[in-house]
């Protein structure tokens, strides 16, 4: 992986943070806007294992994770 302030590179997959873009193999993959804050937070730390509570609580801005 590679990141710099304004891209995270993945192998093929690049993550523009400051356009909310994510382009694979050069081209524009669209996502909805939870999915591209979770493929981004999950690019953002790579090597670490994430809980579904933190994820929940980054990406949903929830303090608390309610499974049903």
């Amino acid at each position: 992986m590679t990141r710099d302030r304004k891209l995270i590179k993945l192998s093929h997959l690049i993550i523009e943070p400051s356009a909310h873009r994510i382009l694979a193999d050069r081209k524009p993959v669209h996502f909805s806007l939870k999915e591209y804050e979770l493929l981004s937070y999950m690019a953002s730390n790579p090597n670490v294992v994430l809980m579904k509570e933190q994820l929940f609580h980054v990406v949903w801005k929830e303090e608390q994770f309610h499974a049903t």
